[in-house]
């Protein structure tokens, strides 16, 4: 298990595999992403106001991360 803050990057996580074959990394963030993108979630899952509603705090970090991703 890894402990993350909901704002922090996905960890890149090691997976042991037996030998002879070598260890392997697995990005999470850059295949949540690519799930993410493929599958065409945005055009899905932000249409509604979302439940619970966001807290002040929250609106202003959802507002600054779309900033980014429409510049």
């Amino acid at each position: 298990m890894w402990p993350i803050n909901i704002h922090d990057r996905l960890p890149v996580i090691p997976i042991p595999l037996k030998d002879p074959d070598e260890n392997v990394v697995v990005d999470l963030q850059a295949v949540f992403e690519r799930v993410y993108d493929g599958a065409y979630y945005e055009d899905d899952i932000y249409t509604f106001a979302p439940q619970p509603p966001l807290t002040p705090e929250q609106q202003a970090r959802a507002a600054e991360l779309m900033a980014r991703t429409s510049a």
